[in-house]
């Protein structure tokens, strides 16, 4: 299958920038020192995960599209795309699991949505992009009003999604109220495959490449930013669900059209330069770096979770308690953190050229074996 320059480099970009959101949050404290710097770190990690489920939907549609050209039967595809979905949704709940401790089990991180979002594009490939545009238009106004009846806020300690091991919690984690919940998180996923079903029409795709496009994500971007003024006035039905403030957890109606229209724009930019440049071969040191990453990010956002939160287990041992949770021993301030990160995706750049060679030992090896 041919590589995409552009969502190489963007999925790199988004695993580089949680890498770094981690590190900073998770090891240091907004109030200790380098508030500035804390503050930035926070504010560029509000984009990675919509960049890297809205990539996953765009890679999907790609792929599919080379199946249909290569002749492979539907029964194949499914069966591969169901495969591939229980692996994300399994290794999601395991990763949970092992690196957030058990009792995060079902905190429902970003893999299980990558996982169940995968099964939803199998069951759903034929639909017309039209239809998945209402699909996203659907989970995006309902979410909010959903969430109020979920009673959304008594699940969140302030700092961390918190539930009981029954029933109700769970299911309520996985579709509302847990970290990446089903809704509105699928909107990104299904946007993703919905624009790579438009872009494989060649009667639209120019004018969705000249002009549609970027018009899209400057709409986007200028819809969110009339939320922001109507949350200003008296307040309604609008106002209190959809135009309310910029918010990662949960994801707000503005947060998710800013980032959408970020993504969008990012995407066709990169897209223009890198994909449809002819000299541009993206063998260049700059390039293999983002390629690489881009390529192993599943295996990055594993290894950098146990590399930094491990040691925070092995500390709460140490000093006897049964579970430390992470917001307790943020101990160093920003900048070391951030410089930890760095030396983080120094050293693991090393490993990743290692398992480029090799082709095998990452998540992503172990996933086409057990997949295809």
């Amino acid at each position: 299958m041919k590589r995409y320059l552009s969502i190489d480099v963007l999925r790199a970009v988004a695993i580089l920038l949680m890498i770094q959101v981690h590190f900073a949050q998770n090891l240091s404290s907004e109030t200790k020192s380098w508030p500035t710097l804390y503050a930035v770190s926070t504010f560029l990690g509000l984009w990675p995960a919509p960049l890297f489920t809205l990539l996953s939907g765009l890679s999907l549609s790609l792929w599919l599209r080379k199946q249909r050209e290569l002749g492979r039967s539907e029964e194949q595809t499914t069966k591969y795309l169901v495969r591939r979905g229980l692996f994300l949704f399994g290794v999601g709940l395991a990763f949970a699991c092992l690196v957030w401790l058990p009792d995060q089990t079902f905190n429902w991180d970003i893999l299980p949505l990558l996982g169940v979002s995968t099964l939803i594009l199998a069951a759903t490939r034929r639909v017309p992009p039209l239809v998945l545009v209402g699909v996203c238009l659907l989970a995006l106004l309902a979410s909010p009003s959903l969430r109020v009846l979920s009673d959304y806020k008594s699940y969140w300690d302030g700092v961390e999604f918190d539930y009981d091991f029954t029933l109700r919690d769970v299911v309520l984690g996985f579709f509302l109220n847990g970290y990446f919940p089903l809704l509105p998180w699928i909107l990104f996923p299904v946007a993703g495959y919905a624009l790579g079903e438009t872009l494989s029409d060649e009667r639209r795709q120019a004018a969705w490449l000249r002009w549609r496009l970027p018009s899209l994500g400057i709409g986007l971007l200028a819809i969110a930013g009339l939320g922001f003024v109507v949350q200003s006035r008296p307040s309604g039905w609008l106002a209190n669900f959809h135009a309310t403030e910029f918010s990662f957890y949960p994801a707000s109606t503005m947060y998710i059209l800013a980032v959408l229209g970020i993504t969008l724009l990012s995407w066709w930019i990169l897209y223009l330069g890198l994909d449809r440049n002819q000299r541009i071969s993206g063998n260049g040191p700059v390039l293999m770096f983002f390629r690489r990453y881009g390529g192993f990010a599943l295996t990055a956002y594993v290894v950098h979770h146990v590399v930094h939160l491990w040691p925070l287990w092995l500390y709460a041992m140490w000093m006897g308690k049964r579970k430390l949770r992470f917001y307790e021993c943020k101990a160093m301030d920003t900048l070391t953190s951030l410089m930890l990160a760095a030396a983080f995706i120094a050293v693991f750049y090393l490993l990743l050229i290692f398992l480029d060679r090799r082709k095998k030992y990452s998540l992503e090896s172990w996933m086409r074996w057990i997949c295809e």
